[in-house]
């Protein structure tokens, strides 16, 4: 699989800025419907989505997923992120445990981490 961003709900003016980005260093961007939220994120990654799950019409926030990429483009991106000044909240790596997982779940559990680092605690039992 090409290294690819999976990117939902960001405004236009992040969308550009990350496109750029990723045409620099020879990455694939794609923008996926909130709508779609409900499939997983390897339906999405590889355009399998399947007519029959529901649409998410209510799914909120800004979420970008990181397939196949190295080590050093990660850092090349997210210090480029950085740079511009491009924030978005919610970042995830994709993984074996979270392939099978919906944008929803996955947004979920991000949100999980985020509030109980916020909070000082873990986010996972040990």
């Amino acid at each position: 699989m090409r290294a690819t961003l999976l990117t939902v709900n960001l405004p236009p003016q992040k969308e550009t800025s990350l496109r750029v980005l990723a045409v620099r260093l020879g990455l694939q961007v794609k923008s996926v419907p909130a709508q779609q939220a409900g499939h997983t994120l390897t339906q999405l990654l590889f355009g399998l989505t399947d007519p029959s799950i529901p649409a998410t019409p209510d799914f909120t926030g800004e979420l970008l997923l990181m397939a196949g990429l190295t080590g050093k483009t990660m850092d090349l991106l997210l210090q480029g992120l950085r740079r511009q000044r491009v924030n978005i909240p919610l970042k995830a790596v994709l993984t074996e445990t979270n392939a099978s997982w919906s944008l929803v779940q996955l947004h979920q559990e991000l949100c999980r981490e985020r509030d109980a680092f916020a909070a000082g605690q873990n986010a996972h039992e040990e």
